[in-house]
């Protein structure tokens, strides 16, 4: 049971539950801005390759064509980076906004504030309730998206 006497999500999700939404930030949860920088790095390597790549088979005479393509690659590995400081920045800001307002979509992260569904903002485990097991979170988003189209309500 939650404060007011509410039940959550978290709790037995054979009981019956009150449904709230919560006024998410703008601009991105910290999870999505999460996921953009592991992106970043995941894209770093790959970009590092194809530059070595153009550096160490470029053609034997001195023709710029080879140029071109390493200075793409560079400009992609650079760029690459600084979305990757960006993303970074991105997810403290977020996430600080976020607690702020009391909630948070990130399942490891802060027990003291509500847990949210990404996609819908609904509430699937209250404020100082025990972290969900993986189980108990796919049921409470299935149930919070269920509610949210009209299907259980």
């Amino acid at each position: 049971m939650s404060a007011g006497g509410e039940n959550s999500l978290a709790g037995s999700l054979d009981e019956p539950m009150t449904m709230r939404r919560v006024d998410r930030i703008k601009g991105g949860a910290s999870t999505t801005w999460q996921r953009a920088g592991i992106a970043g790095i995941a894209g770093m390597p790959v970009f590092t390759g194809a530059l070595t790549l153009s550096f160490v088979f470029r053609p034997a005479s001195d023709s710029s064509g080879w140029k071109v393509i390493a200075f793409a690659f560079l400009y992609l590995f650079a760029l690459s980076g600084f979305l990757l400081v960006l993303a970074i920045a991105m997810v403290r800001i977020q996430a600080s906004r976020e607690t702020k307002r009391g909630y948070t979509p990130n399942a490891h992260t802060n027990v003291n504030a509500a847990q949210i569904d990404l996609r819908t903002g609904i509430v699937i485990r209250e404020p100082g309730e025990p972290r969900l097991t993986k189980a108990q979170r796919v049921e409470a988003v299935r149930r919070a998206r269920a509610w949210d189209s009209g299907e259980e309500r």
